[in-house]
């Protein structure tokens, strides 16, 4: 196989065409560099630094540059590729002991079809600013169900916090998982994440010879020594480097891939009390249980209807007892009880932030995607080169007398409940389209059917529950998802509802016990976020979208069909049970008659699916719903 070799080079001098952001960075170039399949290139003299590299609207980082898309701009060889890649490294830092984790990276491309703006409305929310100030040391949880953008979200903070915080004693870390790991059974998973943090975080050291870079020579030396238990020698050069910094910010993106992750839970928060700043995303919110806030100063209102809830606030340590808003303490109020002597604390460590974008912004947003590929169709889009007219947008444009292509942005921002991910799906099945009738089959469903890219989108989403390595954790995300969905008249269930159908039907059943259900939010994160807890005080259990909510009850998913036939057969069997009239002796067998048909259809189910691997063959019992899954109009 032909060698790989690849020389790195710094430059004070952009390459022609290029914007730089710092004139006291450094630009690398790469190449020319042949690269054979699966086989890294050997650095030049650059190998201690890291950076991250801008190519034209791609950004990545340079840690795995044989695994990065080839920029062809020589002669394709077949095996290999000639070429050059030129990159602005805006943040150059001493890289790690070893090979970082497969399941993390420090950075992330935005979506090709990033509309901007689309998140600013969040970095405007006071609690976001509130989470920047020196003052609070809590966490910031941005919560939301999967396709909420979450990891764009973190993407852009990371952009807004390195472009506010450059001074030398100020630095921004930001991890991205990529993959599910199991925090338990990978000893080097936490060990790598804080390794990146630490480097990322002396990316801008004053001094080279400070004390944390000694501690962190000392964790290598221990570490490239085969060493046992260096954990707390790192733990040590973190706790050093946050001393001398004097504002420092982590972001890490989706924590609900790391699974049992109490222990990295435990790590963070030993970061965050030495001063670290955390901004995380996950599927599953932490506070939902907790009381609401409201500020006992009486200046909102006498009734407490009249006085709002608010996230950011403090609460007397001295009595226990006042709660006193952000507004009111910046005004000067102190608590009613105690006074000045009061001693004003934040009552807790973190706080959730729920990403569901507003209506308004969705509508931009689906606007921009419809024009960018359809051309001009009079949605008024600011700042877009708009490409020619489409055939299917010319066809909009002419159709309900010009107004149709706000009716139809008006259709998806419905649907989309909040969800860009889902509007993206949505935009998807619309570009794929070619006529009005088909746009309308595809958004509105055929009948009773769900688009299949939808169905592929949820079958995902269940398949992620599937692979947890748990049995009790697995057991009770599939269990909870086929009782809290399949409500037929509300859509909903009452947290207790759900926690005790799950308990009487396990137990009916003699099968294995379920993960402990303490609180709605076990609940929650059982269902990996397709469960969301809906307002109100009745603690509402809810699929996280109408079409996930069709999806359960029509039994679209083989996994969910059968643990809900299960769950229905126990119920049926609990209100069947033989009953004998008064002085007659009689026996009541209709309820009897009901379970027998219920374990026909299971046995039948079962028989099928064990015998039949090809899900087409699923159609021959039509009793079973997932035919529509396999013929729908949209396969």
């Amino acid at each position: 196989m032909e060698s790989t070799k690849a020389t790195l080079s710094a430059k004070r001098t952009p390459p022609p065409g290029s914007n730089p952001v710092d004139p006291n960075g450094l630009f690398i170039a790469l190449g020319p560099l042949s690269v054979p399949h699966a086989t890294p290139p050997t650095l030049g003299t650059k190998t201690s630094y890291r950076g991250r590299w801008i190519l034209l609207h791609q950004q990545f980082i340079d840690r795995r540059p044989w695994e990065l898309p080839l920029v062809n701009s020589g002669e394709d060889t077949g095996s290999s590729v000639s070429f050059t890649i030129y990159g602005y490294c805006t943040h150059v830092s001493p890289a790690p002991s070893r090979t970082m984790h497969p399941a993390l990276s420090v950075s992330h491309e935005l979506p090709f079809d990033f509309c901007p703006g689309t998140f600013d409305w969040i970095f405007d929310l006071e609690e976001f600013e509130h989470w920047i100030d020196k003052v609070h040391s809590w966490q910031l949880r941005c919560v939301g169900p999967p396709g909420s953008g979450k990891t764009t979200l973190s993407a852009l903070a990371l952009a807004r916090l390195r472009e506010r915080f450059r001074g030398q004693k100020e630095a921004v870390a930001a991890i991205f998982l990529l993959d599910d790991v199991n925090y338990s059974h990978e000893g080097r998973f936490c060990e790598d994440l804080l390794d990146s943090v630490y480097c990322q975080l002396s990316s801008r050291q004053p001094h080279p010879e400070d004390l944390a870079t000694s501690f962190y020579a000392t964790y290598r030396d221990a570490r490239e020594h085969g060493k046992q238990n260096v954990l707390h020698l790192l733990r040590k050069a973190l706790a050093a480097r946050l001393a001398i910094l004097e504002r420092a910010f982590l972001v890490l993106d989706d924590i609900d891939r790391c699974y049992e992750s109490s222990a990295l839970e435990a790590e963070l928060s030993r970061l965050q009390e030495l001063g670290l700043k955390i901004l995380v995303t996950s599927r599953v919110p932490l506070n939902t249980s907790v009381l609401e806030y409201r500020c006992d100063t009486g200046v909102h209102g006498k009734e407490e209807w009249e006085v709002p809830c608010c996230k950011v606030c403090w609460w007397c340590s001295k009595c226990k007892y006042d709660i006193i808003c952000h507004g009111c303490k910046e005004a000067g109020h102190v608590c009613k009880s105690c006074g000045k002597e009061g001693l004003l604390v934040e009552p807790y460590e973190k706080i959730d932030l729920m990403i569901s974008i507003p209506d308004p912004v969705l509508y931009s947003f689906v606007s921009f995607s419809l024009e960018s590929v359809h051309g001009d169709l009079n949605l008024q889009t600011p700042g877009q080169n708009l490409p020619p007219i489409s055939p299917l947008g010319s066809l909009i444009r002419k159709h309900a007398g010009g107004t149709y292509a706000e009716i139809l942005v008006n259709m998806m921002v419905d649907r989309a409940e909040g969800n860009i991910g889902f509007a993206r799906l949505l935009l998807e099945l619309v570009h794929e389209s070619c006529s009005i009738e088909e746009v309308e089959d595809s958004i509105r469903g055929a009948g009773d059917r769900i688009p299949k890219r939808i169905l592929d989108y949820f079958d995902a989403g269940i398949g992620k529950i599937q692979e947890r390595p748990v049995k009790a954790e697995r057991d009770l995300g599939l269990k909870a998802i086929s009782v809290a969905a399949t409500c037929e008249e509300c859509c909903y269930k009452t947290f207790d509802e759900v926690k005790q159908e799950l308990g009487e039907g396990t137990r009916k059943a003699g099968a294995d016990h379920l993960a402990p259900i303490r609180v709605v939010d076990d609940v929650i994160r059982a269902a990996n976020g397709l469960l969301v807890q809906m307002e109100g005080e009745d603690r509402r259990v809810a699929p996280y979208n109408t079409y996930f909510g069709i999806y359960v009850r029509q039994n679209y998913n083989t996994a969910l069909f059968w643990e809900h036939t299960l769950m229905k057969a126990h119920h049926e069997r609990s209100n069947s049970r033989t009953h004998e009239f008064a002085g007659m002796g009689k026996t009541n067998t209709l309820g009897a008659g009901k379970l027998l048909k219920v374990r026909k259809h299971i046995k039948a189910v079962s028989k099928l699916l064990k015998k039949k691997k090809d899900k087409a063959n699923l159609k021959e019992y039509t009793g079973f719903k997932l035919s529509r899954r396999i013929t729908g109009a949209f396969g």
